[in-house]
């Protein structure tokens, strides 16, 4: 979690809206901004529980063009909200799961084997407008 720890402290995230895409895997934090759940317009169903969604809470995604390879990629978030990962059509299921809700920094961080080629992450649920997520092949 080194990596992550220090892309989350850096000043240099890239700065993407919710619906927008980025062409590659970024060698930093992407600083998501994300409206409100109720205006999110996500682009499938979240796999979120029923009901778990304060009314004002704030969700969103983004898409990664092209992942490398097929791989097991970690989605690390610096605030509490719920992470959905859409490749072709399907959520990705987790592979493992770790979270901090006292560390500052980082609150959660999630794995999912996925294919080559371009995936969405969807972030559901937060309670700030702008959530950094740190994704990249995971390591042992």
């Amino acid at each position: 979690m080194a990596t992550e720890l220090a892309w989350m402290q850096a000043a240099d995230a890239v700065a993407v809206k919710s619906g927008g895409e980025i062409a590659a895997l970024p060698a930093k934090a992407v600083a998501l901004a994300l409206p409100l759940t109720k205006d999110a317009a996500l682009p499938t169903k979240s796999g979120i529980k029923e009901g778990a969604l304060a009314p004002d809470s704030y969700s969103g995604f983004l898409t990664i063009k092209a992942l490398p390879k097929k791989a097991v990629y970690q989605v690390t978030l610096s605030k509490h909200a719920w992470i959905d990962v859409v490749q072709g059509d399907k959520s990705a299921e987790t592979v493992a799961f770790t979270g901090r809700g006292e560390c500052p920094i980082v609150r959660k961080s999630v794995r999912f084997e996925l294919g080559e080629g371009p995936v969405t992450l969807m972030v559901v649920g937060s309670d700030v407008e702008t959530v950094k997520i740190a994704i990249r092949e995971a390591q042992d």
